[in-house]
């Protein structure tokens, strides 16, 4: 959770108002120790990306879709500079 984003309540309310059907979604989280205001990812949440893409990627494969782990993330455009970043 942020600043920046609903409570899980209100994510699932807005997925049911778009007619997705809450048995359909596979709620997947990482708990940090610290909440702070910046833009970096606590040690914690960094541990537990790669475990949580495997999962994911583990329960799309299994409803029929394609999806792999890169190797190497896409560039992100860096919404201040218009600059890519890795």
């Amino acid at each position: 959770m942020s600043a920046h984003q609903p409570c899980l309540h209100e994510t699932l309310h807005s997925a049911e108002t778009a007619d997705i059907h809450l048995g359909e979604v596979l709620p997947i989280g990482v708990v940090g120790s610290r909440f702070e205001v910046g833009t970096d990812l606590g040690p914690e949440v960094l541990c537990a990306l790669a475990e949580v893409l495997k999962l994911v990627a583990e329960h799309v494969r299994r409803h029929g879709e394609r999806a792999e782990l890169r190797t190497q993330p896409l560039p992100v455009k860096d919404w201040r500079t218009s600059e890519q970043r890795v």
